[in-house]
């Protein structure tokens, strides 16, 4: 509220408290979609941060989230020198964006990350039988895909969202585009990354601008650099990737840099035309769409489909299946679930009759934003 955007948090806690493994796991996770993630305490000998002493499961996941924070870095650096150069911040409340809408100010525990990403850290344990953290989350107008399933939600409307320990609420924006680093342990020391991964959230025109520069230099420095990649989605009746030759010191990008780009929400259909060779894989769980590019990044290229690939719809018996298979509650009654779930096409009978079996109200809630989801 005060314009002050650019914080940091002692993630795990400063000092007294206790060890909570599950807390510091949620915590790091809200770290790495901040402006700046730092693990700091006191000098307490058992207040531990490194992530290889805590149990393996969530050693796992902290670990897992600090890489992803470190192959962010090429769009949350580029997101802090737009944010500066415009008056913005980069991370703000939801009613910043849209002060009309009197729902956003109600959104507690929730936020903007740069141009196109919500934010909402988990912050209550999981349910023992689900498997799974409740979260209460204002989906904003428009159409919204979560970062790490591909599922989409239409906007204006709050839902209860369920998310294992593996997961949290991230959602982006149709029409978001976000550079990442594309290896997936990226190295020490934030170099510009050889490999990019262009994630590209399909269901709007998009565009974003990869600005890098030569390190820790002011902009006002006589010896201050960049380059800039311009990246652009258009979407209609089909569907057009560009990405632009790099403006500027180009002499800043590591030799040989090639680009994989990643589009979320469509079918498994090659582009009719593509300006270089590429190495194609479909995800299908996640409805993605990837091509290794084989071009050197310098040159540009283009990628298009003459008629929108569209995505298929949810497999919701398949994704019941896999909540039932992570609950801790008996086989009976998983059982049951999925055989009430074969015999009805409608979701509504569905919940209705599923309600009688006395699942847990997580695992129950879960099954809803499931069937909410597109």
């Amino acid at each position: 509220n005060i314009g002050y955007a650019c914080w940091s948090h002692d993630i795990g806690g400063h000092m007294h408290g206790a060890t909570d493994p599950e807390l510091t796991t949620r915590w790091v996770q809200f770290g790495t979609f901040s402006p700046i993630l730092r693990l700091h305490s006191s000098d307490n000998p058992f207040m531990e941060k490194e992530p290889w002493k805590f149990p393996p499961e969530n050693a796992q996941v902290i670990t897992r989230f600090l890489r992803l924070r470190h192959r962010l870095v090429p769009w949350l650096y580029a997101q802090h020198l737009r944010c500066c150069a415009q008056g913005e911040m980069l991370l703000r409340p939801l009613y910043f964006d849209a002060p009309e809408d009197r729902a956003a100010y109600h959104a507690k525990n929730q936020y903007m990350l740069g141009d196109c990403v919500t934010v909402r850290p988990v912050t209550k344990t999981r349910d023992l039988e689900a498997q799974l953290a409740p979260a209460e989350v204002y989906v904003p107008a428009g159409e919204w895909i979560d970062f790490f399933t591909g599922w989409r939600y239409w906007g204006g409307r709050r839902l209860n969202m369920y998310r294992p320990l593996e997961r949290m609420p991230v959602l982006v924006k149709a029409g978001g585009i976000l550079p990442m680093d594309g290896d997936e342990i990226p190295k020490n020391g934030a170099p510009l990354p050889e490999n990019v991964l262009l994630r590209f959230f399909a269901g709007a025109d998009g565009e974003t601008v990869l600005a890098e520069d030569n390190g820790s230099l002011p902009p006002q420095s006589p010896q201050y650099s960049r380059v800039a990649t311009t990246i652009r989605m258009t979407y209609g009746t089909g569907l057009r990737i560009e990405i632009l030759p790099p403006q500027g010191e180009r002499s800043l990008l590591p030799a040989g840099r090639r680009y994989t780009v990643e589009i979320n929400g469509i079918g498994n259909r090659l582009p009719d035309a593509c300006g270089c060779g590429y190495t194609a894989q479909y995800d299908a769980d996640r409805r993605a769409l990837t091509l290794a590019l084989d071009q050197e990044a310098i040159h540009g290229v283009s990628i298009s489909w003459a008629e929108m690939p569209a995505a298929p719809a949810l497999d919701w018996r398949d994704r019941l299946r896999q909540l039932l298979l992570s609950a801790r509650i008996d086989f009976d009654r998983k059982g049951q679930a999925m055989q009430i779930a074969q015999r009805n096409d409608d979701p509504a009978s569905f919940l209705a009759e599923l309600h009688l079996t006395g699942l847990p109200s997580a695992l129950y809630g879960a099954i809803l934003e499931m069937l909410s989801a597109h």
